[in-house]
């Protein structure tokens, strides 16, 4: 807690500094690096603000600085993508051209990577979305349906309210309107529950994570106590203070006291660290997990997509073979006509011999007789 209140001062030190606008103040607000969600006032905020030029382009030269973040600065990343697919959805149409602009800097975050020291990835939350704004992206008319689905919802409500002279043409318009909507609506509601939970298990491991280094300094704190005590002890007397063997109180004897107290903080010193293999042991098995849910989705992705090919194939194959058959049946119209061409062309040749035939033989006559 204490780490993310001194993020969040230095943060509004640097928003003065640095003479930032207000959205964009409000911007570096929602992509921060610490674990807290941006709340939906706030992302509504930016989405309104994105239909002004000037404060879009403001909005876009934040968004591009945290999506070129690295390293440790995740977080950075992951809600900057975050709150690019918000407003694709809600904001103005001017991001999705940027979107599509830089759609190459989004599909290579599909490769990003960030391990820390315990080897927890978690560049996974970044690579994941990236996949998911990728294939929006692609997916231009589903896009388009659920941006159009929040904006004319009220007009097609208010347009049932007037009369109408044909009332069973307006209830079936109502009718299919309010099934497109349901179904828009919902699938809405399945892409904000993903947000949140994206978010919400980026959140807990960062818990996790802060409650590992707390514990991690904890136990190095105790460790330099227990290193101090057993320097005092260690100390040897000053000649004037020297007692005999013999002087020394059994009862008193410290030797017995400060091995008591050494094992009594080494034992405490074992539980912690079991402790914290556990939690160790319980993340890994939740990364797991989140991996084996990624695979299954992507294979499910690759099985779409082999169908998707298999069909487009068969259409090819049926457009293909239409094709020839087209050509076939042009052959043989021209056959055809080349025949009945040729049969007329023999036929006037065959007139134009006959007829000729009664002029060459009174030709002859008349040379006979001369």
């Amino acid at each position: 807690m204490a780490t993310q209140v001194g993020k969040k001062i230095l943060r509004q030190t640097k928003n003065v500094t640095k003479g930032y606008s207000e959205i964009q103040v409000k911007v570096r607000n929602a992509t921060s690096n610490d674990s807290n969600c941006p709340s939906n006032q706030l992302l509504m905020e930016i989405a309104q603000a994105s239909n002004s030029q000037i404060q879009l382009q403001e909005i876009l030269e934040i968004l591009d600085k945290r999506i070129n973040d690295k390293g440790k600065n995740w977080r950075h990343v992951f809600k900057a993508l975050s709150l690019l697919e918000y407003l694709l959805y809600n904001g103005s149409e001017y991001v999705i051209s940027y979107a599509h602009d830089n759609i190459y800097i989004i599909k290579t975050l599909k490769e990003f990577q960030y391990i820390d020291d315990r080897g927890r990835d978690y560049g996974a939350n970044v690579r994941q979305k990236s996949r998911e704004i990728s294939e929006l992206l692609t997916n231009q008319s589903k896009l388009i349906d659920m941006r159009i689905s929040k904006n004319n919802r009220y007009d097609n409500i208010y347009s049932y309210g007037f009369d109408s002279d044909d009332d069973v043409s307006t209830s079936n318009d109502r009718t299919n309107y309010d099934t497109n909507y349901d179904n828009r609506e919902r699938e809405q509601r399945e892409r904000d529950e993903q947000f949140e939970r994206d978010l919400q298990i980026a959140i807990e491991l960062s818990e996790k994570e802060a409650q590992i280094e707390k514990l991690k300094r904890e136990a190095n704190s105790k460790n330099e106590n227990l290193l101090d005590i057993s320097d005092k002890t260690e100390k040897t007397p000053s000649a004037g203070n020297l007692l005999s063997f013999d002087e020394i109180p059994v009862t008193n004897n410290a030797f017995s006291f400060d091995n008591n107290f050494t094992n009594n903080a080494a034992n405490e010193y074992l539980r912690q660290q079991q402790m914290q293999q556990q939690q160790q042991e319980q993340l890994r098995q939740q990364m797991l997990q989140q991996q084996m849910y990624q695979q299954q989705q992507q294979q499910e992705q690759l099985r779409q997509q082999m169908l998707q090919q298999q069909m487009y194939q068969q259409q090819m194959q049926q457009e293909k073979m239409r094709q020839e058959q087209l050509r076939q049946e042009q052959l043989r119209q021209q056959q055809q006509q080349q025949q009945q061409q040729q049969q007329n062309s023999e036929s006037a040749f065959g007139s134009s011999f006959d007829g000729g035939a009664p002029a060459k033989r009174f030709l002859f006559q008349v040379i006979i007789n001369n």
